[in-house]
């Protein structure tokens, strides 16, 4: 089991993405999205700026979607209660494609 680890997990195993050059970078600095409180423990709000959100998905920490919403507004509410206490990830998708996303802990 020790000659396994070492070989999913050697050095050489992994590779190193190159940086991204600036100009493949999408920039826009008056996006700006709140999502409060964090940690959160019943409701976490999400307040957006020039950013219209078209599609939310909820991921949890081993990767598994949890929810799938379409949210054609900028500022909602997700209702954290029914989740498990535990470390999410809220991804937001606007319709041109572009994605934000943020780690969100939810605790009890």
């Amino acid at each position: 089991m020790v000659a396994h680890i070492r070989t999913c997990w050697a050095k050489d195993d992994f590779s190193i993405p190159p940086e991204t050059p600036k100009s493949e970078v999408p920039e826009d600095n008056n996006i700006q999205i709140q999502f409060y409180p964090n940690p959160v423990d019943d409701v976490l709000y999400i307040k957006a700026i020039n950013f219209e959100t078209a599609f939310m998905r909820i991921i949890d920490i081993n990767g598994k979607i949890i929810k799938d919403r379409i949210t054609p507004q900028t500022n909602f509410e997700i209702d954290t209660s029914i989740l498990p206490e535990g470390i999410y990830f809220i991804q937001l998708t606007n319709e041109d494609f572009l994605m934000h996303q943020r780690k969100v802990v939810v605790v009890r």
